[in-house]
């Protein structure tokens, strides 16, 4: 897969006496990478919190050989970006909290945010948002009941994020 994103996805839905399946992937080849203003790869472990706030950091590097391109900036824009809660609040501490993730330039995440994409513990979310750019892409812990965020969250959670950034510096 170098120099690759590709997510390979299968779900089983409908009611057992009807049940179907649909499966397919999610892939994308990133633009000159290793160039100062293509796309580039990032890797981070963040802890998302109780307060709405940009789910990468200006602090985040390239990795690998990306020419000039140093730490990824507000302004930069994710085409591909791998999201899993690892279930825990700092890499070993369980938790049963979920995070909402809002899309919306400007906005705050909320548990009830009505555009939020809710991720529970332990999974794995990917997206290809082209136009969001780094300070667009929010999050924010959350309580939940029945797989569905019910209220604001106490703690912290602990995710991963892998992304294709397309460097616009």
């Amino acid at each position: 897969m170098a120099d690759k994103a590709v997510a390979g996805i299968n779900t089983q839905i409908l009611l057992d006496k009807i049940k179907t399946s649909m499966n397919g992937n999610y892939s994308l080849t990133p633009a000159a990478l290793g160039s100062s203003s293509g796309d580039g790869w990032i890797y981070a472990e963040k802890d998302v919190t109780t307060s709405s706030a940009d789910l990468l950091g200006t602090t985040e590097d390239f990795l690998g050989s990306v020419t000039g391109a140093g730490n990824i900036v507000a302004g930069d824009k994710i085409p591909w970006i791998a999201i899993k809660h690892t279930g825990t609040t700092d890499g070993s501490t369980a938790t049963s909290e979920g995070i909402m993730l809002s899309l919306v330039v400007g906005g705050t995440a909320a548990y009830n945010l009505a555009d939020g994409i809710f991720l529970g513990k332990n999974e794995l979310i990917v997206l290809k948002i082209p136009n969001v750019t780094v300070a667009d892409l929010h999050a924010i812990t959350v309580t939940s009941s029945g797989g569905k965020p019910t209220s604001a969250g106490s703690g912290s959670v602990r995710v991963r994020v892998a992304a294709v950034i397309t460097n616009v510096s």
